[in-house]
């Protein structure tokens, strides 16, 4: 199933729910603990994007993500309340804590793995 494009909502002075420092600082965690079923569900998310999607999510800085969280991440959540992607959630709710852990917290991951693959696989 093929969506139909990638809506960025903008988000203004909201945060993400809980900050990088919050998870043992992930932006400095290297790319390759992810998993093999959650690389394969990355992997699958990035086929349903668009080429402009997935170059517009390439190019944006890890800051900027937050754009993402009430189009693409309201689908992902939904995606995952579906139980669709789900190494990728198992994968990401391992990475909150129980105080942190929420759909909002789990999608945040999971738009943060998908635009480090784009970044690590520039022929994608």
């Amino acid at each position: 199933m093929r969506r139909r494009g990638l809506v960025i909502g903008l988000a203004g002075a909201v945060a993400w729910p809980f900050t990088a420092c919050a998870q043992g600082d992930a932006t400095a965690r290297p790319d390759d603990d992810v998993d093999a079923g959650a690389q394969r569900d990355i992997e699958a998310l990035i086929e349903l994007l668009k080429p402009e999607d997935r170059q517009s999510i390439r190019g944006m800085t890890e800051n900027e993500l937050i754009r993402l969280h009430h189009g693409y991440g309201t689908w992902l959540r939904n995606q995952f309340r579906q139980n669709k992607f789900a190494e990728l959630f198992r994968f990401c709710f391992a990475k909150t804590t129980p105080d942190t852990r929420s759909f909002d917290a789990i999608s945040e991951i999971a738009i943060r793995e998908i635009w480090r693959h784009l970044r690590s696989s520039p022929n994608r």
